[in-house]
C-alpha cells in the first residue's frame, strides 16, 4: 500500500475505515478503494507496477496479434485477464490485470512453453483487447453485394 499512497495520498481515517470494511466484507482492499472512488483503477495499476518493478502498459490503441492468442485457448486469456503482446527469442510479453496471479502466470507459461515477461494494464483495456480479437471480421459491403448478385444469377 505504500506504493499506492505515494501515487495517491489517502487520509489515514479513510484508509483505516476502508481496511475495516474490506475485512468485514471479505473484499480485497484494493478493489474496495476503487469501488469507493478513493483511488482510480489507473492509480492501482501504477502502484502495482511500482511495487512489482514492472512496466504499466496502455492497451487502448493496441492491436492484438491473433497468432499470439492461439498459443493457448482463447477463453483462457479472458479467464486470466491477460493479453499476449509480443514474442521474441523464447520470451512472451503479456499484459495482466493482476500480475500477482502466480497460478495464472504459470498456466500461461506452461501452456506456451515460453518465459513470461509480465506487464500490468487496466482490466477494462485487457478485456477490450480480448473482445476485439474474439470478434469475427465482418463481411465487407462490397463482398456482400457481390454475393447477392451471384445468388440472383442462379
Amino acid at each position: 500500500m505504500d506504493c499506492l499512497k505515494r501515487i495517491r495520498p489517502i487520509e489515514a481515517e479513510i484508509f483505516e475505515e476502508a481496511e475495516k470494511e474490506a475485512d468485514l466484507s471479505n473484499v480485497p482492499l484494493e478493489r474496495l478503494l476503487i469501488e469507493q472512488g478513493v483511488v482510480s483503477d489507473l492509480d492501482m495499476v501504477l502502484a502495482t507496477a511500482a511495487y512489482l518493478d514492472i512496466r504499466p502498459m496502455a492497451l487502448a490503441a493496441f492491436t492484438p496479434d491473433r497468432e499470439l492468442f492461439d498459443l493457448i485457448p482463447r477463453d483462457k486469456w479472458k479467464e486470466l485477464k491477460a493479453v499476449p503482446l509480443a514474442k521474441l527469442e523464447g520470451r512472451l510479453s503479456i499484459a495482466m490485470a493482476d500480475p500477482f496471479d502466480i497460478v495464472g502466470r504459470e498456466t500461461i507459461a506452461s501452456g506456451t512453453r515460453l518465459e513470461l515477461v509480465p506487464l500490468v494494464a487496466l482490466e477494462s483495456e485487457i478485456l477490450g483487447a480480448i473482445e476485439s480479437i474474439s470478434e469475427e471480421p465482418s463481411q465487407g459491403l462490397e463482398d456482400l453485394l457481390k454475393d447477392m448478385a451471384n445468388e440472383s444469377d442462379v
